[in-house]
């Protein structure tokens, strides 16, 4: 291989860390200890259930899975990631928005008045036939996107290979491919999508929890759409790993924004 990545004694480069003391229960003390298992932001949060949450911070007097569950920490982490999103889609709008678009000159021709009737005009009944199964239905435009997207899979992929693995030597840093089915989903045309992708790693041996990748970027919807994260050399251990997407669409329009979000979790990874 032509680049040589850092092992886990260099922890992965840190991704966007969001403020979690925005979080109504949330304080210094929990943001470190959840900075310590490699949670920095409000897609990690969500991708976690309470019982995660808790165990990760186990050891603050009071933070069980039902107080998480009372005060709401994973919805209010889902609003808060999804106004983080926005905030980049915002930018993308704005540079569009400076990029001048020729005029568009809409031509109306105007009905000629009707002629003044002065004989009765018998009914015109159509002939029956199949010009009945011809008549134009009404097209709804589409204003947001519509649908549910669906993340079909999640390969991990030996770094400088092409083909997905899931059992690797240790030392063996490893990228991780996702497939975002979007065949569900109508949106405007033209219409783009921003992205946040995040993977992180969930032991089944009991090691902690480790931030694995996060890439973010702008794409076209197609049916199938391919996201590329770079991740990391993980210790010896049997993993699962889990993914999460949140789209936003990119529009010209000021209206509201509606955040898509798909997840996953993988087969068995094996470090051995």
């Amino acid at each position: 291989m032509s680049e040589e990545r850092s092992d886990t004694s260099r922890s992965l480069e840190q991704p966007d860390r969001d403020d979690l003391k925005l979080i109504n229960g949330i304080g210094i003390a929990v943001e470190d200890r959840l900075h310590d298992h490699g949670i920095y932001t409000f897609a990690q949060l969500v991708a976690l259930s309470p019982a995660d949450i808790a165990a990760a911070i186990a050891g603050l007097a009071g933070l069980s899975a039902e107080r998480i569950i009372k005060q709401g920490w994973i919805g209010q982490a889902r609003k808060l990631a999804s106004k983080s999103v926005s905030s980049e889609a915002q930018e993308g709008i704005e540079a569009l928005a400076e990029v001048e678009a020729p005029p568009v000159v809409v031509e109306l021709e105007l009905a000629a008045p009707a002629a003044e009737i002065t004989e009765p005009v018998p009914p015109i009944v159509a002939p029956p036939g199949p010009e009945e199964d011809q008549i134009p239905q009404p097209v709804v435009a589409i204003t947001e996107p519509i649908g549910v997207p669906r993340l079909s899979q999640i390969e991990t992929v030996p770094a400088g290979t092409h083909t997905p693995q899931n059992c690797l030597p240790y030392g063996q840093p490893l990228d991780v491919r996702l497939t975002l089915d979007l065949s569900d989903v109508r949106v405007p045309n033209d219409t783009q999508f921003s992205y946040r992708a995040s993977i992180y790693s969930k032991s089944l041996e009991g090691h902690s929890r480790q931030a694995v990748g996060e890439t973010s970027g702008i794409f076209t919807p197609t049916d199938k759409v391919t996201v590329g994260i770079e991740g990391i050399v993980l210790p010896k251990d049997t993993y699962r790993l889990k993914a999460m997407v949140i789209l936003n669409p990119m529009t010209t329009e000021p209206t509201p924004q509606s955040s898509l979000v798909a997840s996953k979790e993988s087969d068995l990874l094996l470090i051995f």
